[in-house]
This record gives C-alpha cells, sequence and structure tokens, in this order.
C-alpha cells in the first residue's frame, strides 16, 4: 500500500515469483520494476512473475473505463446509446 501512495497516480498489481509461470498470466517487467506486459498462461513466459489477481487503481480508472465503454459502444455499432 505504501508504494502505491507514494506513486502519487496510476495502478499498481501484486506479483509473485513462482516456479510454474505458464500456469499463470505473467508479467514482463523493467529493471524499474514497471509492468511492460502481461501474457496469459504463455508458452514461453518472459519471466516468473505471475499476477495473483490483486489490483490497486486511483480514481482516475474510472474515467479510463468510461472511455472503454464508449469505445465499445460504437465498435457495437449503438454510438453509446442505450
Amino acid at each position: 500500500m505504501d508504494a502505491f501512495k507514494k506513486q502519487g497516480s496510476g495502478a499498481k498489481i501484486l506479483l509473485k515469483e513462482v516456479h510454474d509461470p505458464h500456469r499463470f498470466g505473467v508479467a514482463e517487467v523493467d529493471k524499474g520494476g514497471k509492468v511492460l506486459s502481461i501474457e496469459e498462461k504463455p508458452r514461453v513466459p518472459k519471466s516468473n512473475l505471475a499476477v495473483i489477481g490483486v489490483y490497486m487503481y486511483d480514481a482516475n480508472v474510472y474515467n479510463v473505463i468510461s472511455t472503454l465503454e464508449a469505445v465499445a459502444a460504437r465498435r457495437a455499432g449503438n454510438h453509446g446509446r442505450q
């Protein structure tokens, strides 16, 4: 929690080193620990860091969600109309 509060904004996910990463969603991270990508059950894992399902977001996540909902609505052909 402290690291999340210290970063100021954005998101955090918790990762765990595992001996069988091909069974999990696996994160690729840079040298500073920033997540570059996540791949679900990769045949050739880029790391042994499994995504354990704990996600923390700041309040900006709601703005991102509304953007995604608008894109999904446009793709569905109803242009955001219910």
